[in-house]
């Protein structure tokens, strides 16, 4: 399956050429762009039947941030039964003034963190620090590609490395 994965990212064109910023910051020769695969049901399915293959069966919750994150892991709980908890990049200057939206974890809650990439970890680290304060039990941190190394105190686990997709 992850060949034919590879393979349909590598139709799509999701990796691009050339210089660019990161979220993380660093500048890179290329850059992976799969919220483009996402477009594609054929190319989603297989991502998000991936990612729940290297789950832990017994999460009660999935929880994301931003275009990357939010698809795979929206998807994951409809077809699961999974709470949704979805975490804004910075609170909301009105409002409730809220970081948090969707499903508010407790401390019965086990929850899945989903990305598309990691790099060095930020938007990971960023859900996360949203959501240690419920008390809930992280049990791990699932992306599509692995780009670079993390420093989490969460198992990551990840369906490809880039060095697989380049």
């Amino acid at each position: 399956m992850m060949e034919r994965l590879t393979r349909r990212l590598h139709e799509i064109g999701v990796v691009h050429k050339g210089k660019f910023k990161l979220s993380s910051g660093n500048i890179s020769d290329y850059y992976i762009d799969l919220r483009e695969a996402y477009g594609y049901p054929d190319t989603r399915k297989m991502i998000v039947e991936e990612l729940w293959k290297l789950m832990d069966k017994d999460v009660t919750c999935v929880a994301a941030m931003g275009y990357g994150g939010i698809s795979p892991a929206t998807i994951l709980a409809h077809d699961h039964n999974l709470n949704l908890t979805l975490v804004r990049r910075k609170p909301k200057d009105y409002s409730r003034m809220t970081s948090v939206d969707g499903y508010i974890p407790n401390e019965n809650d086990r929850i899945a963190v989903i990305d598309d990439i990691i790099t060095t970890g930020g938007s990971l680290q960023r859900i996360i620090t949203e959501l240690e304060p419920t008390r809930a039990k992280i049990v791990g941190c699932y992306v599509v590609v692995k780009r670079g190394e993390a420093d989490l105190k969460y198992p990551v686990r990840w369906l490809l490395t880039t060095e697989q997709l380049l």
